[in-house]
């Protein structure tokens, strides 16, 4: 599997997630409790599966290669990619605040919440639509085969390293049951 097939697929775990949190959203603008672990937990995925386990393969490895063969960082694809990211970084910080405040009883929160989350899914669905249907692309261009295959080795480990594999199956199971309880 090529370097960027991987991250396509965890994109794909990405959507479902922001899938999730548009329904927590709907709910929390309607007037409908949700179980504030729940918000949390939302909070617990994209912190340690979009960014520390799926952003850090982008930022820490395959932005790097792509400088490398050429494809500009500043004013360029990669430097977009990584302000998007430091985007959704603030944008979680602010859903993480409101889910604390909506845990201790603040139900206005959950507002606060919902607005953070809704901006938080519009950014990153542009922001994988861009990566899957123009960067990656070039990366598939610009890396050679060789290239590639260094990737996929420092993916895995990357991969181990970062979340290994028993946590990123409790994560799984976590977005799972949020799944159950949000899309049925």
């Amino acid at each position: 599997m090529r370097p960027t097939e991987e991250l396509k697929t965890e994109h794909g775990v990405i959507g479902e997630l922001l899938m999730v949190m548009d329904s927590i959203s709907n709910r929390l603008e309607s007037g409908e409790k949700v179980e504030p672990q729940h918000l949390l937990l939302v909070v617990r995925l994209i912190r340690e599966y979009a960014d520390q386990g799926h952003h850090a393969k982008e930022e820490g490895l395959l932005f790097p290669a792509l400088e490398q063969a050429g494809i500009p960082r500043e004013g360029g694809p990669l430097g977009m990619m990584e302000q998007e990211h430091g985007m959704g970084r603030q944008l979680v910080g602010a859903m993480e605040e409101a889910a604390g405040r909506y845990a201790r009883g603040d139900r206005d929160a959950g507002l606060d919440f919902a607005q953070a989350a809704r901006n938080y899914v519009g950014l990153l669905s542009l922001h994988i639509g861009k990566e899957n249907d123009i960067l990656f692309p070039m990366a598939d261009d610009r890396l050679s085969t060789e290239k590639q295959a260094e990737l996929e080795a420092a993916f895995r480990e990357a991969q181990v390293r970062e979340l290994g594999p028993e946590r990123l199956a409790g994560l799984m199971r976590t977005l799972d049951m949020l799944k159950e309880v949000y899309l049925g």
